[in-house]
């Protein structure tokens, strides 16, 4: 019977922290590669791609949205609807943004912060504009993409729609 050299806790953990040392810099040589070859990205991505089937969802009416986001639940997404204003102002998109909730980072759920009008990851510091954009600081995660879009439909009555992937049901 062969023995396995035996380790000892002290080394054992020694080596993890090298090796997740090795797999942190591999992780961010990846991004950097990432973001050269991506020199120009699109601004945000649409979190529902064009060949999944959609249902439109009711969040509000442009009477009811004011000046602070609307939180909406659909289709299971969690999302943000708000106003695309002079202030604000993304030209590629209409008057309303639909966005999720769901951090770029890990997933985790962005609060909206009426102080600094910035949504705010509370699992990682990411920070994100009023329309979803990342906003780099001094302690922020560098990396985070946008948060992901939906699409909006605003119809002649003035109510506020957000296209959601449909609900299949499944037959066992």
């Amino acid at each position: 019977m062969r023995e396995h050299p035996r380790v000892s806790r002290r080394a054992w953990l020694r080596t993890g922290a090298v090796g997740a040392g090795i797999d942190h810099a591999l992780e961010e040589q990846k991004i950097r590669a990432i973001t050269a070859a991506n020199a120009n990205p699109p601004p945000w991505l649409p979190l529902v791609p064009a060949a999944i089937p959609t249902v439109k969802h009711f969040v509000t009416t442009l009477d009811q949205l004011g000046e602070q986001p609307v939180p909406f639940r659909a289709g299971g997404i969690i999302g943000y609807l708000v106003r695309n204003d002079a202030e604000r102002s993304d030209p590629t998109a209409g008057p309303v943004i639909a966005m999720s909730a769901a951090c770029t980072h890990m997933g985790c759920l962005v609060n909206w912060e009426s102080s600094d009008r910035l949504f705010r990851c509370p699992c990682h510091g990411g920070v994100f504009s009023a329309l979803g954009m990342t906003v780099t600081t001094p302690s922020t995660i560098h990396y985070l993409a946008p948060l992901p879009r939906l699409e909006t439909i605003i119809d002649p009555a003035g109510d506020i729609f957000v296209r959601v992937p449909a609900q299949t049901s499944s037959t066992p």
